[in-house]
C-alpha cells in the first residue's frame, strides 16, 4: 500500500480510473504472493502463499507443494477432509521439494496431516495443530525443522521421521495420540529436543506402536534431550536393539505404563535422566550401555528402579 499511495501522490492530476488501474497493476504484479482469492483445495502452491480463509471438507488433497522455496502460511486457518477414510493429505509435499515453510494453522481429517516426503530437504512446519489424521506429521529429509508444533488426537502416530537425518523436532506438543507421539525410524543424527509427549499409544491395535518416544530400525547417533513424557500405554521412551549411539539426557518420564525408559541396544548412552512413578522399571537398559551418570528413578513399581545403570532416587 505504501508504494500505491506513493504513486497516487505523485499524480494527482491523473484521472480516478487511471489512478485505479495502476494501482491494480501493482497488486497483480509486486508481492508474488498468491492471492486469497486463487487459493482453493487442490491448488499447488508454487510461491508465497497466505489463506485468508478456511479450506473446509476438501475432496482430496487440502494443498499441494510445487516448487522449492516456498512459505505457506495457513494464518490461523483451518485445512479439514471432507470424506471419513482419510485418505490424501492436508499439505502434500510428495513432490520433495526443497526448503519450504508452513505456518501457524490447524490441518484435520487426513490421511496424513502435513507429509514432507521424497527427500524434502530443509523443509520447517511451524505453530501447526494437526489432529483426527492417521499420522500427523511424516517428515522423510534432511536439516528440516518440526517446531512448536501440536499433534493430538490422530489414529496412529502423532510425528513419524523416517529415512531422515540432521531434523530438529523441538518443543512440539504431542499428545493422545493412537501410536507413538513421536517414532524414528531408520532415522539418524536427529535431535529432538524439549517436546511434550503425553497419553499416546492407546490404540485398539496393540501390535502397533504403544510408547511416547521409539527410536526404531537401525536409527544412529540421535539426541533425546530435555523431552517430557508422560502416560504413554506402555515405555515411555524406547531405544530398540538396532538403533545405535543414541544419547538420552536430560528427560523426564513418569506414569508410562511399562518402563520410564527402556533401552535395548547397548551403544546407548543415558545422562540425567529422570524416571519417576512408572509402572515397571524406571530405566531399564542392557548390560554395556554407558552410564554417564546423575540418573534418577523413584517410586516406580518395580523396586529395582533401574537396571545396568546407576540411579538415584
Amino acid at each position: 500500500m505504501t508504494v500505491i499511495r506513493q504513486a497516487y501522490r505523485g499524480r494527482r492530476r491523473a484521472a480516478p480510473i487511471a489512478v485505479l488501474a495502476a494501482a491494480l497493476l501493482l497488486l497483480s504484479v509486486g508481492g508474488g504472493s498468491a492471492r486469497a482469492a486463487d487459493v482453493t483445495c487442490g491448488a499447488v502452491i508454487t510461491q508465497d502463499t497466505t489463506l485468508h480463509g478456511d479450506l473446509l471438507s476438501c475432496p482430496g488433497d487440502g494443498l499441494v507443494i510445487g516448487a522449492d522455496g516456498v512459505t505457506l502460511d495457513l494464518n490461523g486457518h483451518t485445512i479439514s477432509y471432507g470424506a471419513n477414510d482419510h485418505a490424501f493429505s492436508g499439505v502434500d509435499n510428495n513432490g520433495g521439494y526443497d526448503a519450504v515453510t508452513v505456518l501457524d494453522g490447524r490441518v484435520q481429517g487426513f490421511g496424513t496431516g502435513v507429509l514432507l516426503s521424497n527427500a524434502a530437504d530443509g523443509n520447517v512446519v511451524r505453530g501447526v495443530t494437526v489432529t483426527d489424521t492417521n499420522l500427523g506429521v511424516y517428515l522423510s529429509g534432511s536439516n528440516g525443522e518440526l517446531d512448536r508444533n501440536t499433534a493430538t488426537g490422530n489414529n496412529g502416530s502423532g510425528i513419524a521421521l523416517g529415512y531422515a537425518t540432521h531434523d530438529t523436532v523441538v518443543s512440539n506438543v504431542v499428545t493422545g495420540n493412537g501410536f507413538e507421539g513421536i517414532e524414528l525410524r531408520t532415522s539418524s543424527d536427529n535431535v529432538l529436543l524439549g517436546n511434550l509427549v503425553t497419553g499416546n499409544g492407546f490404540s485398539r491395535q496393540p501390535e502397533n506402536g504403544q510408547e511416547g518416544i521409539t527410536v526404531l530400525v537401525s536409527s544412529a547417533r540421535n539426541l533425546l534431550e530435555k523431552n517430557v513424557v508422560s502416560g504413554s500405554a506402555t515405555d515411555g521412551i524406547l531405544v530398540d536393539a538396532s538403533s545405535t549411539g543414541t544419547l538420552l539426557a536430560k528427560n523426564e518420564t513418569t506414569q508410562n505404563g511399562d518402563d520410564g525408559i527402556q533401552v535395548d541396544d547397548p551403544a546407548t548412552t543415558l545422562t540425567k535422566n529422570r524416571a519417576n512413578a512408572n509402572v515397571d522399571l524406571g530405566i531399564e537398559a542392557v548390560p554395556g550401555v554407558t552410564d554417564g551418570g546423575g540418573n534418577r528413578a523413584g517410586a516406580n513399581g518395580n523396586p529395582a528402579q533401574c537396571t545396568n545403570v546407576s540411579c538415584r532416587t
